[in-house]
């Protein structure tokens, strides 16, 4: 008999979908199950992903700095994840961003930091993302609206 193993995706406790309304704290289901709890600011006007562009970003950071770990199987995961309760809060919930780490793509052109996640639906819509990483776990995730032309 073949087991099945499950990941689960994610939960967020209160449901956002525009940027500038996102959700300030929740959690998020790391690859081993534990709830990684974070807290979320947003920043007007900023040049994080572009010199020539300002744009209003949002910084995304685990209270635990050792809960979102980058080690073996775990980095795919735990990207996977974030990246899937990063995207709920942009477009509409059809855009069916790519989330899996190899599916990001790296930043060029006018973004200068970071990846952009695309949408499958809709081929003009990305988020910009940017992963920050201390001590082998993910302490922050920076992100902002994107334009897949901008990628």
């Amino acid at each position: 008999m073949i087991q099945r193993i499950m990941f689960p995706i994610f939960l967020i406790i209160s449901q956002s979908v525009h940027a500038d309304e996102l959700q300030k704290r929740g959690y998020i289901l790391n690859a081993n199950g534990k709830e990684c709890r974070f807290e979320q600011e947003t920043v007007d006007g900023s040049h994080y992903f572009s010199n020539s562009l300002k744009s209003n970003i949002a910084v995304l950071s685990f209270t635990d700095p050792k809960c979102m770990k980058t080690d073996g199987v775990n980095e795919f995961v735990n990207i996977s994840q974030i990246n899937k309760a990063v995207s709920r809060w942009y477009s509409h919930s059809d855009a069916k961003f790519k989330t899996g780490q190899n599916d990001l793509v790296e930043a060029n052109g006018l973004i200068n930091v970071g990846y952009c996640m695309m949408s499958e639906t809709y081929k003009s819509i990305a988020v910009s993302i940017d992963y920050q990483i201390e001590n082998g776990a993910f302490t922050k995730v920076v992100h902002a609206t994107g334009n897949a032309d901008f990628c």
